[in-house]
């Protein structure tokens, strides 16, 4: 009797993280970061270089084209059904030291107690502010929008300019990491 199992699983790695190439899959061009489907990021902070804190953490980012907003000047329900049907997609695992998912989780409870907050106080704050209603909660709707965008925008750790079927090209990598890829 020999030791082979026809019946056995595949011994391939199919986690995200493991190349069965054997190649890292990460790659540097200019300011952008290039990431094969399916690699690895070094254990180093994507914006510092600093080791970073384990285990990484799998995120998904999307990606359309950039003419499809063209649409949203049409209607935005067209564009959001368009939008969802072609968008492409990656699975990445970048990681971050301490202090960066320090800042990441502050500027998300920034975004959060902001934007919640804006609601409750508009009337006050138009009082205070000798407004009537439509002006007070027109200033507590932008309060509302200016406090969940900043939260986006500075908890964000990569963000997609381009995803095809065998990269993703990401953008908001230190430059420090970005020195220590090879070329593309």
């Amino acid at each position: 009797m020999t030791g082979h199992n026809p019946y056995a699983p595949s011994r391939a790695s199919l986690k995200l993280g493991e190349n069965p190439a054997g190649d890292a899959g990460i790659w540097r061009d200019g300011d952008q970061l290039i990431v094969a489907h399916g690699a690895a990021f070094p254990h180093r902070c994507v914006k510092c270089n600093q080791p970073s804190v384990e285990p990484h953490k799998v995120r998904k980012v999307y990606w359309h084209s950039p003419w499809l907003y063209l649409l949203f000047l049409l209607y935005a329900f067209i564009y959001i059904i368009v939008a969802l049907l072609v968008r492409k997609k990656a699975d990445i695992d970048p990681g971050l030291c301490e202090e960066h998912v320090r800042k990441r989780r502050v500027w998300i409870a920034i975004g959060w107690i902001g934007s919640i907050g804006s609601v409750f106080v508009w009337v006050p704050l138009g009082t205070a502010l000798g407004l009537g209603p439509p002006e007070s909660m027109m200033l507590a709707f932008l309060c509302f929008l200016g406090f969940i965008i900043a939260g986006m925008a500075n908890s964000r750790i990569l963000y997609p300019r381009k995803i095809d079927d065998r990269h993703a090209r990401l953008k908001g990598a230190d430059e420090s990491f970005l020195r220590s890829l090879p070329k593309f």
